[in-house]
């Protein structure tokens, strides 16, 4: 009986050391699912910004007077109430441009030589990771095109 007490003496340490060499191996696990959970969350609510930035910038054009200028105001506009919206309000660092591309056109480089006439709006979001353990990019870029409409709403 002797003898087992002592064999359990000497294992009760055991549980307590083991426990202090995977610890760390455990928390840096659960930081990188943290970290990811929320780069992931902040990308889609960049990208679901920026898709609807670009609908409400190419709805915008309802007819064919409407200046580009305004288009890229709307477009803007719905970006950022969107991000607000999110709880991604955008602030330093945070670019958000919009472009109206007429058709064929190559400059600026954002708009790709589209066939007819398009938005696109881009989202620069600078972004922060809670433990900072898994490497993340430090800026978020979304963008998005979208084709306007060519002219007056159908009812």
């Amino acid at each position: 009986m002797n003898s087992l007490r002592r064999i359990a003496g000497k294992s009760r340490g055991s549980a307590a050391i083991e426990f202090a060499l995977v610890m760390p191996l455990l928390f840096m696990l659960l930081s990188a699912v943290v970290d990811w959970g929320h780069y992931m969350s902040v990308r889609v609510s960049i990208a679901r910004a920026t898709m609807d930035g670009a609908r409400a910038g190419a709805a915008a054009r309802d007819d064919l007077f409407t200046a580009q200028n305004e288009v890229q105001v709307a477009a803007n506009t719905r970006t950022l109430a969107v991000l607000q919206g999110m709880g991604r309000a955008c602030g330093g660092g945070c670019t958000v441009t919009a472009v109206t591309c007429t058709a064929g056109q190559a400059a600026p480089a954002d708009c790709q030589s589209p066939p007819i006439p398009t938005v696109v709006v881009t989202v620069t979001y600078p972004y922060t990771p809670f433990f900072g353990f898994v490497p993340t990019p430090g800026n978020l870029r979304e963008q998005f095109m979208m084709a306007q409409q060519s002219g007056a709403a159908v009812n």
